[in-house]
């Protein structure tokens, strides 16, 4: 039977994933205290942090909340949702897992879930090389637990917890600056020199706008010196509304799709 051949495919433009969540990595709560002052760690530890001993989120000082990922290590009998990913990984194969979890006699293994728990999910060295398998060339990192930050109760909290997360994405996205972005986030601050503000001012490229879901809607007469700006405040920032289901009248939400600097 002859064998059939194919030009090599080309293409002059490149494919970007503007929604590729990472799951936040342990490395965030690791390092926290290289950036944040006294009172902004003592804030995140009651607000989102991730303890090591218990291997759970604590949100709002609510233990085993959030969805991150366990970072290869496993639990028997369950998956987790967020870091079962990868090229070719479908709804339909996770489903099938889900299943098998509910009778003891064919639930995973701890080995066995921590071989499904996806390394790209929250490692973006490792994400580089599904995207070569993919064909994508460029990405947007999000943060995966970011429908649980306009939920935050504490503004100082949810202002480390971002501190915290913007440090981790810029390093993140160091090693490849044309084909690795990441989102920062920020609580919504008002006027000149709020939190907004100081984002824009390091990664000097794009930044999003608040949750609708929130009320805080772009198109508010509070948001107009940002996207307007003058002189120095002006940074090139683009809109990008976050869809998530954050608590509605909320006084504090985060904005995400900052483009970080190379």
């Amino acid at each position: 039977m002859p064998v059939q051949t194919f030009p090599p495919m080309t293409k002059d433009f490149p494919s970007f994933d503007c929604d590729a969540h990472i799951a936040e990595p342990m490395e965030i709560w690791e390092r926290a205290e290289e950036h944040l002052t006294r009172a902004e760690l003592a804030a995140l530890k009651t607000t989102l942090w991730y303890d090591p001993e218990s291997e759970q989120l604590i949100v709002n000082d609510t233990v085993g909340a959030g969805i991150r990922s366990k970072e290869g290590r496993g639990t028997t009998a369950a998956i987790n949702l967020i870091s079962v990913a990868g090229p070719g990984m479908k709804h339909a194969i996770q489903r099938a897992f889900n299943v098998r979890n509910l009778r003891a006699e064919t639930a995973l293994t701890k080995a066995q879930s921590a071989y499904i728990d996806h390394r790209g999910a929250y490692d973006p060295k490792a994400r580089l090389q599904d995207m070569d398998v993919q064909g994508i060339d460029q990405v947007m990192f999000i943060p995966s637990d970011i429908d649980t930050y306009p939920w935050l109760r504490n503004g100082l909290g949810a202002t480390a917890a971002c501190k915290a997360y913007n440090e981790w994405a810029r390093k993140a996205a160091r090693p490849t600056p044309s084909g690795c972005f990441c989102g920062a986030a920020a609580v919504a601050g008002s006027g000149k020199g709020g939190a907004i503000y100081r984002v824009a001012a390091k990664v000097s490229r794009r930044l999003g706008a608040p949750d609708r879901c929130t009320r805080q809607l772009p198109a508010a007469t509070r948001f107009d010196p940002l996207w307007r700006g003058h002189g120095r405040d002006r940074r090139g920032l683009r809109h990008a509304s976050v869809s998530g289901s954050g608590l509605t009248g909320s006084r504090r939400v985060t904005a995400s799709s900052t483009r970080l600097p190379n």
